[in-house]
């Protein structure tokens, strides 16, 4: 049986024993116009009933964009109240778009919104028909959730080969279904640095060094040692530090003196004399002069790694000032 738009049984008529209609595909009235919308005009459709439709295809074009999801599917259970859409933005450099839906409300009804730009030329088409199609189209931004409907498929990824003749052969994966990946050329890192690979394969890279590891752990000579614990045949000797001593009792301040670091210091410790009549200024590493260096007041201490010789000059007129310094070596 076949129904008008209203839902009323229609006559059908036979030729040579062959049912005809035209109701396979059809029009939905007060949802398709020709009229070019203004700047932000809105063309809202009228609730058709779809209890004799199973799915609805839309066509548009116009030469202006929409505005952002200006294009909007809308369902209604009672054709008053909105309870379910889908919505899209349409570009008028896509030169035409057709979607399509299945008949999930018993309603239906398009709603269309321009952008600021008047249209010049404007074409909203849409069909209820009869027959199911796929499964309702969504956009690719809708987040996907355990509760979206999908179809479930099984499939081979094919690839074309970069030799013999770039024919197509189907993907592998390892046994335990993960896909590995063989690189080959050069590969460019974060940093910029050029990793000249040549058949890199991830998989094999991995086989490689676990080969290297030990069969075991435990105490073993060192060439088959992971280091975990001491090797049998390793030795140990304690490095001793033997501490060594400097003074210079002729401190003035007419010229610094230098005091000359032991080979192999490590660092010192710099102590002027408690009695001293003025202040110190120490600099390692440097010329000390009587404005620039470290201040040391008579009797302060300070240990410092060791930067080079030392050099002392007193702050102000005097002589015979002392300075004591300890290094480690």
């Amino acid at each position: 049986p076949q129904f008008d738009v209203n839902g009323k049984l229609l006559t059908t008529s036979s030729v040579s024993g062959t049912v005809t209609s035209n109701l396979l595909a059809t029009p939905i009235p007060g949802n398709t116009t020709t009229t070019p919308l203004g700047s932000n005009a809105t063309f809202t459709g009228t609730w058709f009933d779809l209890t004799n439709f199973n799915s609805i295809s839309l066509g548009v074009y116009a030469d202006q964009n929409s505005a952002t999801d200006g294009l909007v599917y809308q369902f209604s259970s009672d054709g008053i109240t909105v309870h379910h859409q889908h919505t899209y933005t349409y570009l008028s450099s896509s030169n035409g778009v057709g979607y399509n839906v299945n008949a999930e409300f018993k309603y239906f009804r398009v709603v269309y919104t321009n952008n600021s730009v008047a249209q010049t030329v404007f074409s909203l088409i849409s069909t209820a028909k009869q027959t199911s199609l796929f499964p309702s189209s969504y956009k690719v931004t809708q987040t996907i959730t355990d509760q979206t409907q999908a179809l479930f498929t099984r499939g081979v990824i094919v690839g074309q080969t970069t030799g013999g003749g770039g024919g197509y052969v189907n993907v592998k994966v390892n046994p335990s279904g993960a896909l590995t990946a063989d690189i080959t050329g050069t590969v460019t890192a974060n940093a910029g640095t050029n990793l000249n690979t040549s058949a890199l394969n991830l998989e094999t890279t991995q086989v490689a060094m676990s080969a290297k590891l030990p069969s075991s752990l435990g105490a073993k000579a060192g060439s088959g040692s992971l280091s975990i614990v001491p090797a049998t045949d390793a030795t140990f000797a304690q490095a001793v530090k033997t501490p060594s001593y400097s003074e210079d009792l002729t401190i003035a301040d007419t010229a610094a003196n230098t005091i000359v670091a032991p080979t192999g210091a490590k660092w010192c410790m710099v102590q002027a004399d408690d009695q001293n009549a003025v202040n110190l200024r120490v600099k390692l590493g440097g010329t000390a002069t009587n404005t620039s260096g470290m201040q040391f007041q008579p009797g302060r201490s300070e240990s410092f790694d060791v930067a080079g010789n030392i050099s002392v000059i007193a702050e102000s007129t005097a002589t015979a000032q002392k300075v004591y310094v300890t290094w480690g070596v």
